[in-house]
């Protein structure tokens, strides 16, 4: 008698875990979700608005000169703006939403204390994971070519750096900060009570398919988990400082490189990143037995990883941004 009470217990109480946890990850999916459509409804009006006090006459051109024309016009026009106001309008959304879920005293809680030894370590891992991508991104495009693709536009898309003060405004201060908010701070702080591998490995997968370019989204997924580490051990102040760095780094190297020849951009490329690669492997392998030891005492059920991609939210969220990704994928 008392078995079969405490097997229906189980049963019930797994029931209400599951129910929670659908309601609370469910919760955070819709609320990425809309950031998103937030955020590209404000572009879209704030470029509409753009193209109509423009003098050029965008209405008559050709898709292909229409094309070569709205690059330029947000790239070196008011794109840096209207990148800026959506996401912060988006952000300002975000904290209204989660306002009675995650405190900001939740975000920016601290853990252990970060020594100027251990940042430079993980700042050399974090640099160094670039050298790494480069390989993958080629081999990637090699299997595209194979079947008559090409996912070079990606590539270049992933590669370029900003070309005006509001464009590097945007691409090294306001897109770090309100990346990290979301996927080390809202994202993250939702998952950790449902382990924090779990919560690493997640907010790293929907921060890569974000992006919505594939070879952006593979390099952004393994730096979230790295970035998913710093936030979850450490704090996320550690991770918006990182991500500064990152990004501003690529846009003055991208900078210098308009003005550089190929041969010295490829020896300042080797000397930041190929070191920094070198190191961080070394790293790697020094500390393999710590991080093999984390991943053990944080594992999680396989079924919670699935059970995550059947709310509707977030699978709305993941095909928006895969869309947008395979979009970019051209025909040879």
């Amino acid at each position: 008698m008392n078995e079969t009470i405490n097997i229906d217990n189980t049963v019930i109480d797994e029931k209400a875990r599951k129910k929670a946890f659908r309601k609370t990850v469910g919760y955070m999916g819709w609320g990425l979700l809309l950031y998103i459509l937030i955020e590209e409804a404000v572009v879209t009006i704030m470029t509409y608005i753009g193209l109509n006090n423009c003098s050029t006459d965008w209405r008559s051109m050709s898709d292909e000169e229409y094309s070569a024309f709205f690059d330029d016009f947000f790239e070196l026009g008011p794109g840096g703006m209207i990148s800026c106001v959506s996401v912060l309008i988006g952000i300002i959304f975000l904290f209204l939403y989660f306002r009675k879920k995650i405190s900001i005293k939740e975000i920016f809680s601290s853990h252990k204390k970060m020594l100027p030894a251990s940042f430079g370590m993980i700042l050399c891992v974090f640099l160094g994971i670039q050298w790494i991508t480069e390989p993958i991104f080629q081999s990637m495009e090699n299997a595209f070519n194979q079947i008559g693709f090409s996912i070079e536009t990606s590539m270049d898309d992933a590669s370029s750096g900003a070309l005006t003060l509001t464009m590097l405004a945007y691409s090294a201060i306001a897109a770090p900060l309100v990346e990290e908010l979301i996927y080390r701070g809202f994202v993250l702080s939702t998952l950790k009570k449902y382990g924090k591998l779990y919560a690493i490995v997640i907010s790293a997968l929907l921060f890569g398919i974000m992006h919505g370019n594939l070879p952006q989204a593979v390099y952004a997924f393994i730096v979230g988990l790295l970035l998913g580490y710093v936030a979850v051990e450490y704090s996320i102040r550690w991770t918006i400082l990182l991500h500064v760095i990152n990004n501003s780094l690529a846009d003055l190297l991208y900078y210098l490189g308009q003005n550089l020849s190929d041969e010295v951009n490829t020896v300042i490329f080797y000397a930041i990143f190929g070191i920094s690669c070198l190191i961080g492997v070394f790293i790697i392998i020094k500390k393999r037995r710590n991080i093999l030891k984390y991943i053990k005492e944080n594992s999680f059920a396989p079924s919670t990883f699935f059970r995550t991609f059947t709310l509707v939210g977030l699978m709305l969220f993941i095909i928006m941004n895969l869309y947008t990704a395979f979009s970019m994928i051209e025909k040879i």
